[in-house]
Parts: C-alpha cells; sequence; structure tokens
C-alpha cells in the first residue's frame, strides 16, 4: 500500500456532515498482549436526534482546520482494499445488509493490521452519510480507544 501525507493544515472536508448509518464494533485486547478479539454489531446504532449532532460535530471539529489532522491520498484500491469496500457507498446508497457486513470486514481488517502489542483494543465506527455544499457521499471509520470512554452493547 502506498500512503501519501502531509503535515499541512485540512481544508474542513466534513462540513455539512450528516450521518445517516453508524455502526460500532469493539476490538477487545488484552494488555500487552496480541490476543485480539472482534465483537461485532448485528444492528446500525440509533442515536437520539441530540447524541447525533452531537457525533457529527465533534467529527467534523476533529478533522477541521485548527485541529491535528493529517491529510492523506491513499492509492491502494484494489480487491480487498479499504478504497474497494467503501466505494460502493459513494456511488449508490447500498443496502443496510451490505453496510453492516462491511463494517464488519472492515473492523476486522483493522484490528488485523493493528498487530503491535502495545496497540490498545477500542470501539471500531463506520458511518455513511453526506458533506459538504452540494453535499457529497461519505463514509467514515473512527477508532476510539477505551480509554476514551467509548463502549458497546448489543
Amino acid at each position: 500500500m502506498c500512503l501519501n501525507w502531509s503535515v499541512s493544515t485540512m481544508p474542513n472536508e466534513l462540513e455539512n456532515l450528516q450521518i445517516n448509518r453508524l455502526i460500532a464494533h469493539e476490538i477487545k485486547k488484552e494488555p500487552y498482549s496480541n490476543n485480539k478479539e472482534v465483537v461485532y454489531s448485528s444492528r446500525t446504532l440509533a442515536l437520539s436526534p441530540i447524541a447525533l449532532n452531537e457525533l457529527q460535530l465533534r467529527v467534523t471539529e476533529a478533522t477541521g482546520n485548527d485541529s491535528h489532522a493529517i491529510q492523506m491520498k491513499i492509492t491502494e484500491d484494489e480487491r480487498g482494499s479499504v478504497y474497494n469496500y467503501i466505494y460502493p457507498f459513494l456511488i449508490g446508497t447500498p443496502e443496510t445488509d451490505d453496510f453492516i457486513n462491511i463494517s464488519k470486514a472492515l473492523a476486522k481488517k483493522l484490528s488485523d493490521a493493528q498487530s503491535s502489542h502495545l496497540t490498545p483494543g477500542g470501539v471500531f465506527f463506520a458511518f455513511d452519510g453526506t458533506t459538504g455544499f452540494p453535499a457529497r457521499r461519505c463514509f467514515g471509520i473512527i477508532k476510539a480507544d477505551k480509554l476514551s470512554g467509548f463502549s458497546v452493547s448489543n
């Protein structure tokens, strides 16, 4: 995989973020061990309008002009790549089952990629929605460490 990044200030690409679907899976990992397990959710999360608005605001602020976000260009797009998984969401609106199954595959991919025994477990979030003016489709992936207070309950 080839990743290009710069540490320059990011433009706020997520302005006017509207999340349509959100799902969480938990990556459980024993401290200082490579033993890990992904606990998959079988349904999307239904957030209250206030909670959804707060999440959209936090994601937008976390990637905005005053953040320490890093701009990346991902060039791997072959079968099995993250881009290959999310591409259908950028050109259409796959069914909820597709969204859930693809989010599970992406959570597994992240768990496998984080092979260091120093990498903590956490909560994997995936969402699709729209962003910008005019609105364009988007797909987001977030991993929140357990230390940040996130947990999953089915």
